[in-house]
């Protein structure tokens, strides 16, 4: 049981590190799509961290909300990079 509690608490830490290195890579001027990922970063840092159930709950739905928005900009991103694909082509 202690090895699967430190492989947790190991794989919790190296995810809030990843959000940490996002904060300082895109830090609060982000734009657009990276503002989106960004703000699920934040939102997923404190999911991690909050002892509030409520609290986390809030974020979870903020959370799933912000990612659909996310997905939605990508593949318009993806639909116009094809188009100027075909029209180079």
């Amino acid at each position: 049981m202690d090895h699967w509690i430190r492989e947790a608490e190991a794989a919790r830490q190296t995810s809030l590190d990843q959000v940490d290195y996002l904060h300082s890579e895109l830090g609060p001027n982000a734009t657009g799509h990276e503002r989106l990922f960004f703000e699920i970063a934040a939102a997923f840092q404190t999911i991690m961290t909050s002892d509030d159930i409520e609290d986390v709950a809030a974020l979870r739905t903020q959370t799933r909300a912000l990612h659909e928005r996310l997905t939605d900009e990508l593949q318009a991103l993806a639909m116009s990079v094809a188009a100027l694909d075909r029209l180079e082509s």
